[in-house]
């Protein structure tokens, strides 16, 4: 208060303004807020101090820590993320790249035989499979070509009949004028014939197409073969053909067998078809129980593959 004597003016003292608490706790853990978990504390403690700095009449600063305090507590956490990101994206491709690998142990060696592990075996099954299916469709295919050469009597001998030999002939044997081959029947399934006719059995006419040359082997991994006798027992070779007069058709009867080449590997199942025109199947081991070349019968008393209950319609 001024002296109005002396003219003078007293100082007045002032009241100290304190610094909001809520200010500075917003500021830090805004700084903080990089950890995701102080962010909203700080949007929190931020208005709170920015309400009661208002209120306080000037009793109270900090109002710029507080602002401070929740910028940051918004904008480190969007930084922080954005960088976590940014930081996956560029290692995790390199992670992928180096982490470990399990490679299962080589069970298909070279030189060993396919049939080794479960792994191989959904191969294996549809590998047979596909083998087992060529080989009914070329008995279907026998079955057609017999009925064609009892229509046209290639094979010269006058009689409507059926071819009985072999299987190679229905290809490779040359009409009774010795100028046009028969060719019935594929290359392949021809050489699949594991009893070939030999050149010169039936003489000069029909005359037979001299395969020294020609590889044999099966066809999809079977063999084709003329069986030999019928469910009676009777062969199926009965009428004569050529100059030599060898027997070698059959009126009314014929009969073929597929089997496969390595049993377990190329296929497990034989297949036989007769005139009648069903394939039917067994599994047998052919290398065992031997090739399949009489039609079973009905006693159901012989050896399993000549029973004929024992045997399944195929197609």
């Amino acid at each position: 208060m001024a002296d109005e004597n002396s003219g003078q003016t007293e100082p007045t003292t002032a009241g100290k303004v304190k610094t909001s608490q809520a200010a500075i706790w917003s500021l830090i853990c805004g700084i903080l807020s990089f950890l995701c978990l102080p962010a909203l504390p700080a949007i929190i403690l931020g208005i709170v101090a920015l309400v009661a700095i208002s209120d306080s009449k000037g009793n109270l600063k900090g109002m710029g820590l507080a602002i401070a305090g929740m910028i940051m507590a918004v904008i480190i956490p969007i930084i922080t993320i954005f960088v976590v990101l940014i930081t996956i994206a560029i290692a995790f491709p390199t992670f992928l790249a180096n982490r470990p690998h399990y490679s299962p142990p080589d069970i298909w060696a070279p030189g060993d035989t396919i049939n080794q592990g479960r792994n191989d075996e959904p191969i294996l099954s549809e590998q047979i499979a596909a083998n087992e299916g060529a080989a009914i469709a070329g008995l279907k295919l026998l079955t057609n070509t017999e009925a064609i050469w009892f229509q046209q009597d290639p094979d010269g001998n006058g009689i409507k009949d059926y071819w009985t030999y072999d299987v190679s002939c229905l290809h490779r044997m040359y009409r009774a004028d010795n100028t046009t081959k028969t060719s019935f029947i594929p290359l392949d399934i021809a050489r699949a014939d594991d009893s070939m006719a030999e050149a010169g059995d039936f003489g000069a006419t029909p005359l037979i197409e001299d395969w020294i040359d020609v590889a044999s082997g099966p066809k999809s991994g079977y063999y084709f073969q003329a069986m030999e006798l019928d469910e009676n027992g009777e062969p199926y070779n009965q009428e004569e053909v050529g100059e030599t007069r060898i027997k070698a058709t059959n009126k009314t009867r014929f009969g073929f067998v597929a089997y496969p080449a390595e049993y377990g590997k190329t296929g497990r199942l034989t297949f036989i078809v007769n005139e009648q025109g069903t394939v039917y199947s067994i599994d047998v081991n052919p290398d065992i129980q031997g090739v399949v070349l009489r039609w079973p019968d009905s006693d159901n008393t012989g050896d399993p593959p000549y029973r004929k209950g024992n045997w399944k319609v195929a197609d």
